[in-house]
C-alpha cells in the first residue's frame, strides 16, 4: 500500500485528511508577507527570532531582561537542533526558515556544511538572504534559500538527511502532504523534529472557541491535534514519537507578557489554552524506518 492509500484508508476528517492546500496561505502572507514586516523585532519576540521561547532557565522570581528573551528563542533552536543531531556530513532543511535567525545557529553550532531554508513567503526568504549574506562568520558554508511550501519543497528523492522546522507546525492543517513530502525527500535512516503548540485533543477548539480563546486579529493557528499529527506520519510509514516542553515553554513566555505589560491577545490567550489542559508545545520526532 502506498503512503498516500494509507492515509486515505487512516484518515477520516480534520487535519489528517489528504487536501491540496498544507496551510492557509492568504493568512500567512497577511501575517509575515509584508515587504516592511518587522516581526522579530516586535516587544514580543525581539532579536530577529519569531518564537515562543524555550525558557530552561526561568524562574518565576527573577525579572526578564531583554537579553534572557533573546536567549530563550535561540535555546529553542538549540533544543531541538540537539535532537536532529545533525553531522558534517548532513544535508539539512529547514521548513518555515522565517527571517533565517535559526541558520546560523545550526551552521556554526554544528558545522553543517549543506543547508536549505525554505519558507512559503518570499518576503521572508528575502530577509533571510540579507541577514544570511551581512553574516561574515557564515562564508564558506553552502546555504541555499527557497520560497517554496512545505509540501513541494523541489528538493530531488532522497536527498536530504536531516529537517527541522521551529514554531510552524501550527500552521498546518493537513499534515498529510507534509509526511508524504517526508517520505519523498528524506534519505534511508533520515530523521525530522518538528516543534510547535498543537491541540491536546480533537475537542480543544471548540472549547477554545465556546471560552472565547480564538479571539485576536491575525490569528493564523490551526491547533490540529497532535494524535492527528502522529498518525499522519505513521501511516506514511516512519517511527513517530511526540513529547511535551510546554512547561519550559509558556511558564517563561507568559511571564514576559505580564513583566512587559505586553497586551499581546493571541499570546496571552495561547497561555491561557495551556493552562486550561487545550493545547501544548509539543516536539514531533520523526525516524525513516528504512
Amino acid at each position: 500500500m502506498s503512503c498516500i492509500d494509507a492515509l486515505e484508508d487512516e484518515c477520516s476528517g480534520g487535519c489528517c485528511c489528504v487536501n491540496e492546500n498544507l496551510s492557509d496561505y492568504d493568512k500567512l502572507e497577511g501575517a509575515y508577507g509584508a515587504v516592511q514586516d518587522n516581526w522579530g523585532d516586535r516587544d514580543v519576540f525581539h532579536g530577529g527570532y519569531i518564537n515562543l521561547g524555550y525558557w530552561k532557565d526561568f524562574s518565576p522570581n527573577k525579572p526578564i531582561s531583554i537579553g534572557d528573551r533573546i536567549k530563550s528563542a535561540r535555546d529553542l533552536y538549540i533544543y531541538i537542533l540537539d535532537l536532529l543531531q545533525p553531522t558534517t556530513r548532513d544535508r539539512v532543511l529547514e521548513l518555515g526558515c522565517g527571517r533565517g535567525m535559526g541558520i546560523a545557529d545550526a551552521v556554526l553550532r554544528y558545522g553543517i556544511r549543506e543547508f536549505i531554508g525554505l519558507d512559503a513567503l518570499p518576503a521572508q526568504v528575502a530577509r533571510a538572504r540579507r541577514n544570511v549574506s551581512t553574516n561574515m562568520a557564515l562564508d564558506g558554508a553552502k546555504i541555499e534559500l527557497l520560497a517554496a511550501p512545505a509540501n513541494a519543497t523541489g528538493q530531488p528523492d532522497h536527498s536530504v538527511d536531516k529537517v527541522f522546522s521551529v514554531e510552524v507546525m501550527q500552521h498546518f492543517n493537513q499534515f498529510s502532504l507534509l509526511a508524504i513530502e517526508l517520505k519523498r525527500i528524506l534519505k534511508r535512516g533520515g530523521r525530522a523534529v518538528l516543534t510547535a503548540h498543537l491541540s491536546t485533543t480533537s475537542n480543544s477548539v471548540q472549547s477554545m472557541m465556546r471560552e472565547n480563546l480564538l479571539f485576536g486579529e491575525g490569528l493564523i493557528d490551526v491547533f490540529c491535534p497532535i494524535g492527528d499529527v502522529v498518525s499522519a506520519f505513521e501511516a506514511c510509514g516512519f517511527y513517530t514519537t511526540s513529547h511535551s516542553i510546554g512547561a519550559k515553554v509558556f511558564n517563561g513566555f507568559g511571564q514576559w507578557l505580564e513583566q512587559e505589560h505586553l497586551d499581546n491577545v493571541i499570546g496571552l490567550n495561547l497561555c491561557k489554552s495551556y493552562k486550561k489542559g487545550y493545547i501544548d508545545y509539543f516536539v514531533v520526532t520523526v525516524n525513516s524506518r528504512e
